[in-house]
């Protein structure tokens, strides 16, 4: 009211740990703000869209497998971000409740498993760090079990398994690929380069959905 103040209460369930931002405004305002937020989604599409075909592309011009997964990768991540973002929900599937739920836990984890899967390929990971390689087949065991545990509706607890568990995959990761350039093995620059800006977002939005930092939109949107 003009020149006043009101409480607004309002009662959100969610199935996983989740931090709501909400913001009053006018109609035309409000609209802007979501067409923006489409155009950027649009972009963001059209470039994941563009690696995806031509990775394609390459996988069979070089009968490389590294490129197929990575090709999968491009996919999972898009459907995981996608369904982080709402627009699968929206565009997607808007009457199944039941994915409407799970979408983003299940995508993530899978491209996460996925991504897992092109380290070991990329970075040869058998080959220079056997040991901590065997690291990554345990995370590939807890990866399932957040899978199986989503499916069959323990979807607060497993995300928040998920989150700890990124939060734990990170610095491992990016600790291999550093290691693995210090045996000589130049690959693993571009590796670090690359996957050190995505690995950079991904923890700062894990750091906000466990409240370790404050929410904001831009560290909301940093991921993607």
């Amino acid at each position: 009211t003009t020149g006043g103040a009101d409480e607004v209460y309002l009662k959100i369930k969610s199935s996983d740990k989740r931090i709501i931002s909400a913001s009053i405004g006018a109609m035309e305002a409000i609209n802007y703000q979501l067409n923006f937020e489409n155009i950027l989604f649009g972009i963001f599409t059209g470039v994941f869209f563009g690696l995806f075909f031509y990775n394609l592309f390459l996988y069979f011009s070089l009968n490389d497998k590294t490129y197929l997964i990575y090709v999968a990768y491009i996919l999972l991540v898009w459907l995981g971000q996608s369904s982080i973002l709402g627009f699968t929900q929206e565009l997607i599937w808007p009457n199944w409740i039941w994915m409407n739920l799970r979408s983003n836990v299940l995508f993530s984890v899978l491209g996460s498993m996925v991504a897992l899967w092109f380290v070991q390929s990329f970075l040869r990971t058998k080959v220079y760090l056997p040991k901590l390689n065997t690291g990554i087949q345990v995370i590939y065991v807890v990866y399932i079990i957040i899978l199986t545990g989503t499916v069959f509706g323990f979807l607060t607890a497993m995300y928040a398994v998920f989150l700890v568990t990124q939060a734990i995959v990170i610095p491992y990761v990016f600790m291999m690929s550093v290691f693995i350039l210090q045996k000589g093995f130049k690959p693993a620059r571009y590796f670090l380069i690359a996957w050190s800006v995505f690995m950079a977002g991904i923890l700062i939005f894990v750091s906000t959905q466990m409240g370790l930092m404050p929410f904001s939109p831009t560290y909301f949107y940093m991921m993607p």
